[in-house]
Parts: structure tokens; C-alpha cells; sequence
């Protein structure tokens, strides 16, 4: 196997301390968690160090073998997570003045939790939406959805003594057949299959003050956080950036180009083409990969290569068809056939 190629398997972090709960968790059903280490090859002080990071194939398969034994974990685990379980971010957001603030830390810091998710607060008019972003098709896991939006609710919650509602909410990934759970948990009914998993509620909830605010612990909790987001940005492997920022693109049916994902990392193109190169995967390969994977997510939704290729730039679904040979080692039809059984 070459260098280049195995830079391909390179994956992003996660720094969720949802992670301890769940073995925790997963423990507490008499699961032997040692044996569930090893198998997804954690470090041996996991449970232990509060900045351990986990690889995202790791994150997932964690909640998979819980979402084996209680398939609605993504929407109870919230409660068992005690405030040792607390994340740096978390612990901001706690400590800050207002919703708004809340979210807008956040949006800021969000980078200290997660190479892959994002959240974003858009406001129209007397409606806000918080907008918790998958770009990576690969990592949409509706156990993590789940676990994000019932946890921001719960603090949200808990910090304004039960004055925040919300007016709606959204997932995008399939009814998984508990949507009384979501009514339950949320006061609202749920809609699925959607671009991204979205929480609705007036624009004045935004104001809303915090009763754990503390000024003095939220600058000295930033300060912390500012310089572990400049120590992050400076290790983060451009490989995975690019490549999200190129998926992102493409599943909004734009083809991007080297220098528009280079001004979108604060880059050079020539510095992107080299710290790509010095990482062993060239910009083509890159966005052949990032293609690769919306590819694989539209079939899975059930769009036709038709519809398909002229999103991921390919003028011709001939010539898609032939990719998706060559990646898959099978048609579309077959690949589709495959998913839905």
C-alpha cells in the first residue's frame, strides 16, 4: 500500500464525552466494556482522561452496540450523563449570559468537540433555527443527532427554569418507528428526512438569560478554550478539512474548485496543494473522495444517477456509471439493491 493511499483511511476526531457515559452506560448492561475496548481499539485510559479523542468510526460504532440493546439511547442517554461528563464547551455554554450567547459560543468553539459536526443559528424575522450540520455523509448517525439536540434542550431548559420552547424541530435522516419518544422528549412533532436536523423557536427565546451565568468562570473557561482551538487548528490534517468543506459543496449541487476550498480553510491554493501533497493525497484524489461519498449517500436516498451527476460535476451519467463501478465493484442498481436489503 503506498503512502498517498493510506492517508485515505485518515478519519476525524471526536472529543465527545458522550463516549464515557455510553460505557458507563454499557456497563450497567452487564456488558463486558474491557472486551468492548479492545474491539474498537480505545486507549487504555479512556474512561480516565477528560481530552481523550476517539476517531469517528470508533464514536459510531460505540453507539451501535448500545443502540443494539436500547435503540432509543441517542434520546436517553442525556440523563445519564453527570456534570463530571461535562465538556469544556459545555461548560461554557453554561456560564454564558444569555441564548444567544450560549449558541453563538457554540458556533465558536464547536471545533473543540468535533472535526465533523457543526452548528449554526440562523435567524428570520420572529423565527431562529439552530442547525446542527452533518457535511460528511459517512458520519450522519441519528443516535448522535439525537444525543446533540435533546442535550442543547435540556440545558436550554435547565438555564432559563423551563422558559424555552421551541416551536419545531427536524431530523434528517428516516422515522426510526419511536416517534412518540421524540414527542416525549421535544413537546413537538417531529419531522424526518430533512437536509439537516434543525430546533425552531422564536427569535425572543434568544434573549433569555442564563441562571448559571458567571462572568468570572466563563473568561477563565474561554481563555482555556481559545488556546486549545489555536492548538487544534494548528494540528488538524488539511486532508480531512478540505475534504469536508469540498463535501459540503458538493451536496449544496456545486462542483468546487481548489482555490474556493482553499479561501473556505483560509488558504493559499499553492499552500493547500502542498500541505495536501506533504499529507500524501494530491487534490484530485481529495475530491474524487469527497464525489465518492455524496455519490453514495444520494443512492442510498434513492436518487438516480441522472439526477445524481450533475451535481457532483460529471456532464455525462454515463460517466458517473462507470465510477460508481469502479468504487463500489458494482452498478447503481445493484449498489442500491444492496443498501435496501
Amino acid at each position: 500500500m503506498t503512502a498517498g493511499r493510506s492517508q485515505l483511511s485518515v478519519q476525524p476526531r471526536v472529543w465527545s464525552r458522550a463516549a464515557p457515559a455510553l460505557l458507563r452506560w454499557l456497563e450497567r448492561q452487564s456488558v463486558d466494556i474491557k472486551s468492548v475496548a479492545r474491539r474498537l481499539e480505545l486507549p487504555s485510559d479512556f474512561l480516565e482522561d477528560p481530552d481523550a479523542t476517539l476517531q469517528m468510526p470508533q464514536f459510531l460504532n460505540l453507539w451501535s452496540i448500545a443502540a443494539e440493546i436500547e435503540p432509543t439511547i441517542g434520546l436517553l442517554l442525556i440523563d445519564e450523563v453527570s456534570e463530571d461528563d461535562l465538556h469544556l464547551v459545555n461548560q461554557i455554554l453554561r456560564r454564558s449570559r444569555t441564548i444567544r450567547e450560549a449558541i453563538n459560543e457554540c458556533v465558536h468553539y464547536g471545533r473543540l468537540v468535533s472535526e465533523v459536526y457543526t452548528t449554526m443559528l440562523v435567524e428570520d424575522g420572529a423565527e431562529a433555527f439552530l442547525v446542527f450540520h452533518t457535511p460528511d455523509m459517512p458520519w450522519r448517525s441519528h443516535h448522535v443527532t439525537e444525543y446533540h439536540l435533546s442535550g442543547m434542550l435540556r440545558l436550554a431548559n435547565q438555564e432559563t427554569d423551563g422558559s424555552f420552547a421551541i416551536s419545531g424541530i427536524s431530523f434528517p435522516h428516516a422515522s426510526p418507528g419511536y416517534t412518540d419518544k421524540y414527542r416525549e422528549i421535544f413537546g413537538v412533532e417531529p419531522t424526518f428526512n430533512q437536509p439537516d436536523a434543525v430546533i425552531s423557536f422564536p427569535s425572543s427565546m434568544l434573549e433569555l438569560q442564563m441562571k448559571s451565568y458567571s462572568p468570572h468562570i466563563n473568561n477563565i473557561l474561554r481563555a482555556h478554550a481559545d488556546t486549545l482551538l489555536v492548538e487544534t487548528d494548528e494540528s488538524a490534517r488539511v486532508t480531512i478539512r478540505a475534504k469536508s468543506a469540498a463535501t459540503r459543496r458538493l451536496v449544496n449541487g456545486r462542483l468546487p474548485t481548489a482555490e474556493q476550498i482553499a479561501n473556505d480553510l483560509h488558504l493559499t491554493e499553492r499552500s493547500l496543494r502542498q500541505r495536501l501533497r506533504d499529507e500524501g493525497i494530491p487534490w484530485r484524489r481529495l475530491l474524487e473522495a469527497a464525489r465518492r461519498d455524496v455519490v453514495e449517500h444520494r443512492l442510498r436516498e434513492g436518487w438516480t444517477v441522472a439526477e445524481i451527476a450533475p451535481a457532483v460535476g460529471y456532464s455525462e451519467p454515463a460517466a458517473l456509471h462507470h465510477a460508481i463501478r469502479r468504487w463500489f465493484r458494482m452498478s447503481a442498481a445493484e449498489f442500491q439493491e444492496s443498501s435496501r436489503s
